[in-house]
């Protein structure tokens, strides 16, 4: 993870300073997260749906190819949901715990980009390194326990945990897609789906497994020129 991170500033640095006459963009979307880390076998999974927002630059390297770089706001995190029966031999007691992995994550990408021109635009596809640090962590959770033999519905349980405490600051893996832009002028509107892909462990204390996340980004792009 180390030297994900390390190969990401490194490059993004570079690619500021050594460059000119980058495209600055804007954008935002949708995100579907989820993880591989669970601590209990019995849980079921579901993605968790957010957002992203995003601002950086595009600098062209060749005709076909250019450097991707900026930062992103973005969620991450997962649903589960777990059945167990906490009664005895008198009774079943049937507990269904709901949580919600909500993390909240500053993203630094760095991607090679490829740029084929289709149509009024380009097809482009990317790939590259990210890094991630953690903004915010929260587990938040709700327990509710009937009683079938009865038809009781115990009052729901909430309960909130700090995540973070718990978790790595920094995440780091990889993201690749493939996406199109449409040419207006110096500027373009693009669509950029990618899947994310966490090489590390995102816990410092708790169970083991990585990030992953599905990027539906949209944003405008335009083009500083001398």
């Amino acid at each position: 993870m180390n030297s994900i991170c390390k190969v990401a500033v490194i490059v993004w640095i570079l690619s500021v300073t050594v460059f000119s006459d980058p495209s600055l963009y804007v954008g935002g979307g949708l995100n579907i997260s989820s993880t591989t880390a669970t601590d209990s076998l019995s849980a079921t999974k579901s993605p968790r749906k957010g957002f992203n927002v995003a601002f950086g630059f595009e600098q062209s390297l060749t005709k076909y190819i250019s450097l991707i770089s900026g930062f992103s706001v973005e969620t991450r995190g997962e649903k589960t949901k777990s059945t167990t029966d906490i009664g005895d031999a008198t009774g079943s007691i049937i507990s269904v715990i709901e949580s919600d992995i909500n993390l909240l994550y500053l993203q630094i990408p760095v991607f090679a980009q490829c740029n084929l021109p289709l149509g009024p635009g380009k097809i482009n596809l990317f790939a590259g390194p990210e890094m991630g640090i953690l903004l915010v962590g929260k587990l938040q959770s709700v327990d509710n326990t009937t009683i079938p033999s009865t038809g009781i519905a115990l009052p729901a349980v909430y309960d909130t945990l700090d995540l973070a405490k718990k978790m790595k600051l920094a995440d780091g893996g990889i993201s690749f897609g493939i996406g199109y832009e449409i040419t207006v002028g110096k500027s373009a509107f693009f669509l950029r789906p990618s899947y994310y892909l966490g090489l590390t462990d995102y816990f410092a204390d708790g169970p083991k497994g990585g990030l992953r996340n599905i990027k539906l980004l949209a944003g405008y792009k335009f083009t500083f020129t001398k």
